[in-house]
């Protein structure tokens, strides 16, 4: 795992002032997986997780406090830099740009464990009509109220060698379930869990199969950055440390990994399920 950290409860943000939310880092880039892959996104990653798994492959330990309006403000004028830089696009007014962002671009919500901050249900009503579309993606352990217009994609862990089933009320609400899957048939990531099944047959709704990527080393941006042991800003850690290519060479164990993509394969196959590829490594975005 690249980002150590120690389970957080829901008591940590206890004190967190209204109308605001702690995050690691946000940037726009393609959403990889569920129902939306392929689609442009502004991502917000929340702060801290309540599980420790050991294949995660994101950072969420640092923390900084934005008021809802600081960060829609910060999204938008990450997704302008970029049309900017990217499309030459000059002198558009910012209501030009706000519009084709509402039609254009979803928001995700993703950590860490986002469920873990009250304020969250808050900032999803405030951003309904400025995105076309707006998701959540949580470890189903932690249940909290979010608007029906957000797509709650569900993606269970087995930190214990054994699932956490979401309770009857997060599995009621939950669009769709997402399992990462390994080839190691000692691993509780082998198999999809017979009660995920069960869901799906009776609620007609998706399991999408990601295969688990197995990493040889810590990408090499954000290796230099903490060797160099220096505080970093979110523009920083959204630049750097959001970005895995599966280019790089030496960072990925290709062997197991070609494995682990078998056998998700294999499992859509038996179950009829989704195979899920996180697509946005293999265009080297954040």
């Amino acid at each position: 795992m690249f980002g150590q950290n120690k389970p957080t409860t829901k008591h940590y943000f206890s004190d967190m002032p209204e109308n605001s939310l702690g995050i690691v880092s946000r940037f726009y880039t393609l959403q990889g997986e569920g129902p939306y892959s392929g689609m442009p996104a502004l991502f917000i990653r929340l702060s801290k997780c309540n599980l420790t798994c050991g294949f995660c492959d994101t950072y969420f330990n640092d923390m900084i406090i934005y008021s809802f309006n600081e960060l829609y403000d910060d999204g938008i004028n990450c997704i302008i830099n970029w049309r900017e830089k990217n499309n030459s696009i000059d002198n558009k007014d910012i209501n030009d740009h706000k519009n084709w962002i509402k039609n254009n671009v979803g928001i995700v919500i993703t950590g860490g464990e986002p469920m873990l901050q009250e304020n969250i249900k808050g900032f999803l009503e405030y951003v309904k009509d400025k995105f076309a579309w707006s998701q959540i993606e949580s470890n189903g352990t932690i249940y909290s109220d979010i608007p029906e217009h957000t797509t709650l994609v569900c993606s269970p862990k087995a930190p214990k060698k054994k699932y956490i089933k979401p309770s009857l009320k997060y599995l009621n609400r939950a669009d769709c379930l997402k399992f990462v899957v390994s080839s190691d048939e000692n691993s509780p990531y082998y198999d999809i869990p017979d009660w995920a099944v069960e869901w799906s047959l009776k609620t007609k709704k998706p399991i999408y199969v990601s295969p688990m990527n197995i990493y040889k080393k810590e990408p090499e941006q954000s290796k230099i950055l903490r060797m160099q042991n220096t505080e970093n800003d979110i523009i920083t850690r959204s630049d750097v440390d959001e970005v895995i290519s599966f280019w790089e060479d030496g960072l990925l164990d290709t062997t197991q990994n070609e494995k682990n993509h078998n056998r998700a394969g294999l499992l859509c196959m038996r179950y009829g399920f989704k195979l899920n590829l996180q697509v946005h490594l293999y265009a080297s975005l954040p």
